[in-house]
């Protein structure tokens, strides 16, 4: 909600000020007081500051309104409304001079009275805004010419950066423009030693004081230089001679009433500083921010004078190495014309230096190749694509003799104006080539040859661990196969006799864990038996149709579908049909116990010809096989299968066919994703692949 005009009433006719009161509390407007006299009317108005003043011209007092309204201008931004019931020329002309917000008449009526009073105050806020936007345009005003002195004092020192090759030169100027600007009188600009410890001073403007201190002295980094140092930003301190800094000054030094210090700082390392003092009235916010300015122009002249410094090192070492080289260095112009030839160039293609500048590049390219050459070049000096710039490359190279030979090449551009250049460094490889030719034999032999031995030492191993497995299966097989059909005949002349209820039972349970055990006896005699295979040819997917036939019903109570994805130009293999058929049914078996419980389950055969072979992908949608264990799947005897569900001999056996028919058999596996056998299988003799 708004708050209600504050209005003052000064009137020294009581009746003509209550009626006036009436009107402005009948318009929303609150009337704070009243006041008959020029005293009462500052009074009231320093309790209780109003909006608005209605002022009579005839006050009874020593002073009168007009002189009244003077006094309160004077001290307070108040808008004054004068009414009288006089209108006379002199009056009016008095009440000019105060400048009044309005004028009525009295009687007042009450519409006047309110529009009078909304133009006053209307007028009042306008002439507030008018001093405000004056302000601030002085201010404005004041700040650009301040700016523009900035600007130039920097602009000096941009142009001293672009001018002086050497530090020196361009420090003094930024320095001088820095100090002038700020007012200080006196300072130095120092560089960081190469062991970093303490500060060498390049140039010291003593501003006209004694000092006797000898300016080679080391300047170590401490005290306020420190600060500035380790902080990385511009410090200072108006009260130098009382600070704590002050018991780091030699004897001798100037005095210092105020001392600010910018670093100059590339690569967010401090390389040396700025040093300024004595400006008179001290140091402010706004001279640490000229300083570090300046203290950046400084930065980029050091950086500059030292990659200028830099430059010239480089193209005199570049210049030695060049020439010094054993491998061609040439740069050509963007016509293709040579236009740097070193000794090792004069070497390798036999032109000598004055024979090679200024012919083309295509002079040392076989005729064959310089079509693409002169495209390429051409495509690259047009800004088009860049396919060799920055890559090393082996190319042909053409001597001055007319021979051929091997080189590589590494080619860059550069520009120098508004013309570009190319340089290319090339290393003749003839030696290498010969050299690279002989290795590749040699690797290529002992790579099949420790191709041969790996595999055969798996193998041999393999076979050795099967073997010993295999005679103690057996024997184990014969001792426990014994003893248990004697107790199974025991168990069997037992039941056919009446028994307890009790006994029953328990004769039954003896019955089930001697049909497991002889179970697991039957499948070490299996794994133990070895017999020659059958070699037949086969139709791999004839042979997985027929074997997934056997178990359609287990499948479809488990809700397992099979999906097969067949090479319509699969070729037939040559293998044992039974041995085959039981390495599926155990993948199957696997793969259905595997995906019990769970919603989307699917087996997927999928089969495709490589060369000379043929590669199947079992894969089922179960649980996965966790990555710790994958390595050991194919061990004898290894099962993630609670106990009493498996022996842990079905893949090794599946493996075992697989190896046997010069076949391999691998498995990928992801959990929570399924599990995929790859089998590959050579196809039979003369088939069409």
């Amino acid at each position: 909600m708004d708050r209600k005009i504050k209005v003052l009433i000064v009137e020294d006719e009581w009746l003509i000020s209550e009626v006036m009161k009436t009107l402005l509390e009948r318009l929303n407007y609150e009337v704070t007081d009243v006041a008959v006299s020029e005293e009462e009317a500052i009074e009231k108005i320093e309790e209780n500051l109003p909006d608005v003043i209605l002022m009579d011209i005839v006050l009874m007092g020593a002073m009168d309104g007009i002189e009244t309204a003077g006094q309160i201008r004077s001290r307070w931004d108040i808008p004054i409304i004068f009414q009288s019931a006089y209108s006379e020329e002199k009056i009016l002309e008095r009440a000019k001079m105060t400048n009044p917000f309005g004028y009525l008449v009295k009687p007042v009526k009450e519409k006047e009275l309110h529009s009078t009073i909304q133009m006053a105050l209307y007028k009042h806020g306008l002439d507030q805004e008018l001093k405000q936007n004056q302000e601030r345009m002085k201010l404005a005003l004041r700040e650009a010419m301040k700016r523009r002195v900035e600007v130039s004092a920097l602009l000096e020192s941009a142009r001293a950066v672009l001018k002086h090759q050497k530090f020196q030169g361009a420090a003094r100027t930024i320095f001088d423009n820095c100090k002038k600007l700020i007012g200080a009188t006196a300072g130095y600009v120092a560089l960081l030693s190469k062991d970093g410890s303490e500060n060498e001073v390049l140039f010291l403007d003593a501003g006209g004081r004694e000092c006797t201190v000898n300016p080679e002295l080391p300047m170590p980094i401490r005290g306020l230089r420190g600060e500035a140092f380790h902080l990385k930003k511009t410090v200072y301190d108006n009260k130098f001679n009382e600070s704590q800094w002050v018991k780091f000054m030699p004897e001798g030094h100037v005095t210092l009433d105020n001392v600010l210090f910018a670093p100059l700082i590339i690569e967010e390392q401090v390389v040396g500083l700025m040093g300024l003092a004595n400006k008179k009235g001290g140091f402010d916010k706004e001279d640490a921010r000229m300083a570090s300015a300046f203290a950046e122009h400084a930065a980029l002249a050091l950086h500059n004078s030292r990659v200028l410094e830099s430059l010239e090192n480089s193209e005199s070492r570049f210049r030695a190495v060049a020439e010094s080289a054993v491998d061609a260095i040439i740069s050509a112009d963007s016509t293709g014309r040579i236009v740097t030839w070193n000794n090792g160039a004069m070497k390798i293609f036999g032109y000598s230096k004055e024979e090679a500048m200024g012919k083309p590049l295509t002079m040392l390219i076989p005729e064959k190749l310089r079509e693409i050459h002169q495209k390429g070049f051409e495509r690259v000096v047009s800004g088009g694509e860049q396919r060799v710039i920055g890559k090393t490359v082996e190319l042909e190279g053409l001597k001055k003799d007319g021979s051929k030979f091997p080189l590589e090449l590494s080619l860059s551009t550069w520009e120098l104006g508004n013309e570009k250049f190319f340089t290319a460094i090339l290393h003749d490889i003839t030696e290498r080539k010969q050299k690279e030719i002989e290795l590749q034999k040699s690797h290529e032999e002992l790579k099949k040859a420790f191709d041969t031995l790996r595999k055969t030492q798996a193998l041999l191993i393999r076979q050795e661990k099967l073997a010993s497995l295999g005679t103690l299966s057996a024997g184990v097989a014969h001792e426990i196969l014994n003893p248990l059909n004697i107790i199974g005949t025991i168990v069997q002349v037992m039941q056919m006799k009446k028994q307890p209820k009790e006994m029953e039972e328990n004769l039954d349970e003896i019955m089930n864990q001697i049909q497991r055990a002889s179970k697991i006896t039957n499948n070490l005699r299996i794994f133990a038996h070895k017999r020659e295979p059958e070699m037949s040819s086969v139709d791999i997917h004839a042979l997985f149709d027929k074997t997934a036939s056997l178990l359609q019903y287990d499948l479809q109570l488990e809700n397992i579908m099979i999906k097969k994805l067949y090479d319509p130009n699969l070729p037939l293999i040559e293998a044992d049909e039974d041995e085959l058929a039981q390495v599926f049914m155990n993948l199957m078996t696997n793969a259905k116990g595997a995906m019990k419980e769970r919603k989307e389950n699917y087996i997927t055969l999928q089969t495709r010809a490589l060369e000379g072979m043929v590669e199947v992908h079992f894969s089922d949608t179960g649980p996965g096989i966790p990555q710790e264990i994958i390595h050991k799947i194919f061990d004898p005897f290894f099962t993630t299968k609670d106990p009493g569900q498996g022996t842990g001999l079905g893949l090794s056996v599946l493996h075992s066919i697989i190896e046997k028919h010069g076949g391999t058999i691998t498995v990928e596996s992801e959990e929570d994703k399924g599990t995929t056998f790859v089998i590959t299988l050579p196809v039979r003799s003369g088939s069409k692949e």
